[in-house]
């Protein structure tokens, strides 16, 4: 397994940083987007979480557009509100890399515990790459720092 943790997404596409990553992420990959980060208060709903990763919106086509860069054109999506423990298991099974995308990292640990996604014999023969939140959640410990979301220091695991 190889754990890739960048503080922003933006970071695979920068020319120092693309030698290195080439050597972990290929055309021949299929990246698994873990969709489970979001802050339940910005998307209390279903339809506000459909909206946000749809195919159409910015977030989504941002993300692939990165990996797309490497020439990655397969895609499993896990969708919190379609997607069944066993769906989303098999979404893992069937790629090559996690991407853990940045958003709220406790939601997504209580998420990822959730789907039981956390078990890192999962991931055995993966990638994953995680930026912000989806880096804080590769580690045992973390730390949450006060800004607009959280007003509170906190130490997680």
């Amino acid at each position: 397994m190889i754990n890739i943790l960048l503080s922003v997404k933006d970071a695979l596409l920068e020319p120092q940083n693309k030698e290195i990553f080439s050597k972990y992420i290929t055309s021949e990959d299929t990246v698994c987007l873990v969709n489970l980060s979001f802050f339940s208060k910005y998307l209390p709903t279903k339809e506000d979480y459909e909206q946000y990763y749809s195919e159409e919106c910015e977030k989504s086509y941002e993300t692939a557009g990165v990996y797309a860069s490497y020439g990655v054109n397969k895609f499993n999506v896990i969708n919190y509100y379609q997607d069944s423990k066993k769906e989303a298991l098999k979404k893992i099974r069937n790629s090559t890399i996690l991407h853990l995308p940045g958003g709220a990292p406790d939601e997504f640990f209580l998420r990822l515990k959730e789907f039981n996604l956390l078990d890192k014999a999962l991931y055995n023969t993966k990638v994953i790459i995680g930026s912000s939140a989806g880096s804080m959640v590769q580690l045992s410990t973390y730390q949450i720092t006060p800004d607009q979301d959280y007003h509170d220091y906190s130490i997680n695991n």
